[in-house]
């Protein structure tokens, strides 16, 4: 029955007088015009998605987006904060690797980790630029050999434009200048990482675990 009420003109015999007046398709049915052309403006599902959610914890659909935007804002001082808080994260770390405290490779996935956070929920609070250059950070993190010369410069590179977009508050894409600085730092991830090797972040090929 379900099949015969979301697609009434595939069961045009269920009008006929011949049909039960008690089935509840036939009710429904009766109502439809005969001309296709009028069917989508005026006939309406009982079943359809839209009458199900507007009933829904009493709330239409419009109600539930206009909830979950204000959910999203209601986050969003959240995620700066955060997003502070992982600049200094990755500051520290990049500390301890030049000084030689900690081991290069897991710094490295410590590293990645805090930028594939940002990279994810970035665009969701209307931080892009801040996505992008952690996008590139991350790509950097997973290609390049740990011993690479200039791989601490780069990666205090890319840690210092994420720096800027955290102070500043910088929401977007930055517009022509955020397009130029990520072109600039997806240029040091070939320059650095070179083509991609890897299976995850310090680890190249023919390279494995904490080696």
């Amino acid at each position: 029955m379900l099949t015969t009420i979301d697609r009434p003109f595939m069961q045009p015999d269920l009008r006929s007088v011949d049909a039960p007046l008690n089935c509840a398709a036939v009710t429904v049915l009766r109502d439809v015009p005969e001309g296709p052309a009028d069917w989508f403006e005026t006939y309406s599902p009982p079943g359809s998605l839209l009458a199900r959610a507007s009933t829904g914890n009493g709330k239409t659909p419009h109600e539930m987006l206009a909830s979950a935007q204000a959910a999203v804002e209601s986050l969003h001082d959240a995620f700066v904060a955060e997003l502070h808080k992982a600049v200094d994260q990755m500051t520290d770390t990049q500390a301890r690797i030049i000084d030689g405290q900690t081991h290069t490779v897991s710094s490295i996935r410590e590293l990645f980790g805090i930028a594939h956070e940002v990279k994810g929920q970035g665009r969701t609070f209307g931080f892009d630029l801040a996505s992008s250059i952690c996008e590139a950070l991350c790509a950097l993190l997973r290609r390049a050999d740990p011993r690479h010369p200039k791989l601490v410069r780069s990666i205090d590179t890319h840690i210092e434009a994420l720096r800027h977009v955290s102070n500043r508050g910088l929401q977007g894409d930055g517009g022509d200048v955020g397009t130029t600085l990520v072109r600039s730092l997806w240029k040091e991830v070939q320059v650095v990482g070179g083509e991609e090797l890897s299976d995850g972040p310090g680890t190249t090929r023919g390279q494995s675990g904490e080696g």
